[in-house]
């Protein structure tokens, strides 16, 4: 064999390397941003988990809230009045 043909081999061999450890670079920091997003995506399912339970609680307790005697719902007002005075509501403006 040639020395050209031997450099030539070792040439392609070290770019083949350098190749190499640049895609495991790659992988390794496309894990890490998984492993981030993941986690980023846990906490996330568990606020909504939460905040639907939440919601759950405060509907129920204005509805057991009422009693028998409900009132007669005040048509004279507009809807938004209405629904903003709702006290499944009251605690979302503080």
């Amino acid at each position: 064999m040639s020395r050209g043909f031997i450099r030539a081999i070792c040439k392609v061999m070290n770019n083949t390397s350098s190749y190499r450890f640049d895609l495991e670079t790659q992988v390794q920091e496309h894990e890490r941003t998984i492993a981030e997003k993941t986690k980023t995506l846990r906490i996330q399912q568990q606020t909504i988990s939460d905040l639907k339970k939440t919601i759950k609680r405060e509907l129920k307790g204005a509805d057991s809230g009422r009693g028998q005697l409900e009132r007669p719902r005040d048509s004279s007002r507009p809807l938004y009045d209405r629904v903003k005075s709702s006290p499944a509501l009251a605690d979302l403006d503080r």
